[in-house]
């Protein structure tokens, strides 16, 4: 069994693993997941070693049970993880397909606004960058700020980088 499985899984997921199985399997969960609480924030060596030293301390049969509840951990992880990408992909599937709409628009307005917040984004990133950059060289200020040169120019980002995924996802695999 791995240790670290154990401490990746996390306390409420073990929990839960033992409150399902119930019994023995439950108060083994119980015992381990209040090991990973104990733990948390600390160095990975120390939660390992405090991990191991619990896992030793355990009669055999509990250690049985453990490696039983490892492996259900492991499994509601991995599938929480799958869920987790399920859910990302339909979000850009649906700001893709949101995109796409608009772009075949028959009203110039819907079919412009988006590539219109993109260049005032950067034309707005551009003039605050130089402004500032002229005020430092006169002495006023430290120059533009890189977080909000950042939220200025993100809109005309987001517009370039979904068109750019976008365009690479009508050519799977390289060109010949």
């Amino acid at each position: 069994m791995d240790i670290i499985s154990l401490l990746t899984a996390g306390p409420s997921i073990l929990r839960a693993v033992g409150s399902f199985f119930g019994g023995e399997t439950e108060k083994v969960a119980n015992t381990v997941a209040n090991v990973a609480d104990a733990v948390q924030g600390k160095s990975p060596s120390v939660q390992k070693q405090a991990m191991q030293d619990a896992v030793k301390a355990m009669p055999p049969e509990a250690q049985a049970e453990l490696a039983k509840i490892a492996n259900e951990a492991l499994r509601i992880k991995a599938e929480m993880k799958a869920r987790e990408l399920e859910h990302e992909e339909l979000m850009h599937h649906d700001t893709q397909e949101t995109a796409r709409v608009e772009a075949a628009s028959d009203d110039q307005f819907v079919r412009r606004t988006r590539p219109k917040i993109a260049r005032d984004s950067f034309a707005a990133g551009i003039i605050y960058a130089v402004v500032m950059e002229i005020l430092k060289a006169l002495g006023y200020g430290s120059g533009p700020d890189v977080y909000i040169l950042s939220a200025i120019l993100s809109p005309g980002l987001a517009y370039m980088g979904v068109r750019t995924i976008d365009a690479f996802s009508k050519h799977k695999g390289p060109k010949l």
